[in-house]
């Protein structure tokens, strides 16, 4: 029979804090799959089932707005709303009897949910093999794509991570990173000018925004080439136009070598922009003079994953974990440019 699942005392949920401690500790320092595999059958053996008793705190709470409530009605009835000092000190202590206990039930919640998500971090890292960005990658690549050059405050990477990328039958150590750039402007308002009037005031404004993409390593011989959505700040002063009307419609062209671009964009994969056009917005691949490869779009959330179970059905989080977990925008990219090494036959 499958162990009782209801906490009932409070040293229950003492061991059931302790457990999630202690499995987050060793969650932190799993080295394969096996490991995560171990960590969530027991999970799944716990007799608590990650179900915390809230009962008495809940009562608790629950208390405290009644006995507020019985005040205020003492007050209205009585003295007419009028109130003391020790009237307002008694409903400061009503306030935190009533928070006190539903802050212990929200922190325990995010306890769970903490584990929950770093469950799924752990998992897709060692999958996708992803790890931290080398430094000398994240020391570099704020200015190697032209891509970048948006904003006429501030760009920055925000965050890079190293990940894993096969090829025919080949691995590739590739970089997902996060750019984000700032656009300063300039707004006008109408303000009381305290004279009952009115007048015109000037103040900047910054708008925040975030692209997410993967710079991949050389694969060919091509470099200096940028193929985007966004007419871009034109560092390369050739042009291309395929004879496709559709790409026409979507994208620009930049190259140092007009030849070069013609000779990238075949008809094989000028199809295969246009598929990945459909797929994401704002999208850029561009080839830097040093030859790497960025592939860019303003669709944030490029390395969260399709997990739509949690850990409070542990069974069913555990088979989506370790069967069903993909990071689908990234294996698109993955997919195209799988599709382009071969077009490019390299």
């Amino acid at each position: 029979m499958e162990a009782i699942s209801t906490v009932n005392t409070s040293t229950d949920n003492k061991i059931l804090k302790e457990f999630i401690t202690t499995t987050t500790e060793s969650l932190n320092d799993v080295k394969d799959i096996h490991e995560v595999e171990s960590l969530l059958d027991k999970v799944i053996a716990h007799p608590f089932k990650l179900k915390f008793d809230n009962l008495k705190l809940w009562l608790l709470s629950t208390f405290f707005v009644l006995l507020g409530a019985a005040y205020i009605y003492f007050i209205a009835t009585t003295r007419n709303y009028d109130m003391s000092w020790i009237d307002l000190g008694s409903f400061l202590i009503l306030i935190v009897g009533v928070v006190w206990p539903l802050k212990i039930v929200g922190k325990r919640a995010q306890s769970i949910q903490n584990l929950n998500n770093l469950f799924i971090v752990k998992t897709r890292d060692l999958l996708y093999r992803i790890t931290l960005s080398s430094q000398h990658f994240r020391e570099t690549i704020n200015n190697k794509f032209v891509d970048f050059n948006r904003g006429n405050y501030s760009q920055n990477v925000s965050w890079c991570k190293e990940l894993e990328f096969n090829y025919n039958d080949k691995k590739m150590k590739v970089d997902a990173l996060q750019h984000h750039y700032v656009v300063e402007r300039i707004v006008e308002e109408k303000v009381r000018n305290g004279r009952g009037g009115y007048k015109t005031v000037r103040r900047k404004v910054y708008d925040h925004y975030y692209r997410e993409g993967i710079v991949f390593p050389p694969i060919a011989e091509f470099k200096s080439l940028v193929i985007s959505n966004d007419s871009l700040h034109k560092k390369y002063s050739e042009s291309f136009k395929p004879t496709s009307i559709v790409f026409d419609e979507h994208f620009y062209v930049m190259a140092e070598s007009e030849f070069s671009a013609a000779k990238f964009l075949g008809p094989s994969v000028v199809l295969a922009f246009e598929d990945l056009n459909k797929k994401f917005k704002g999208l850029t691949f561009e080839i830097a003079p040093d030859g790497s490869i960025l592939i860019n779009q303003k669709q944030t959330g490029l390395l969260n994953t399709n997990i739509s179970t949690s850990i409070n059905t542990p069974v069913e989080f555990k088979q989506d974990l370790l069967k069903n977990l993909t990071l689908d925008n990234v294996n698109i990219m993955f997919a195209f440019m799988n599709n382009l090494i071969k077009y490019l036959g390299k």
